[in-house]
């Protein structure tokens, strides 16, 4: 429970806790060493990202650009590709 206590100290969001799978974390004592540290301060920060709302765009209102003719090359026989 000391272990439990620590965690929840320093992450105090329930929903970050119980996001995380069981099978992650056998022992609770992991995440007190300097890696396991480094690793919930990384996913806890993955976890709180809020990137906002995404711009949505309408493409199918309309035409957008120019349209862009590309004329085909000239037919080359064999002999006009060999001699150059």
């Amino acid at each position: 429970m000391k272990m439990a206590r620590k965690l929840w100290q320093k992450y105090p969001n329930e929903e970050f806790w119980n996001k995380k799978k069981k099978e992650e974390f056998p022992s609770l004592a992991y995440y007190l060493t300097g890696q396991g540290l480094q690793l919930l301060q990384a996913e806890f920060r993955l976890f709180s990202l809020d990137l906002g709302q995404t711009q949505q765009y309408d493409l199918s209102e309309g035409k957008i650009g120019e349209d862009l003719e590309i004329k085909p090359a000239p037919f080359k026989t064999l002999r006009d590709f060999l001699n150059g």
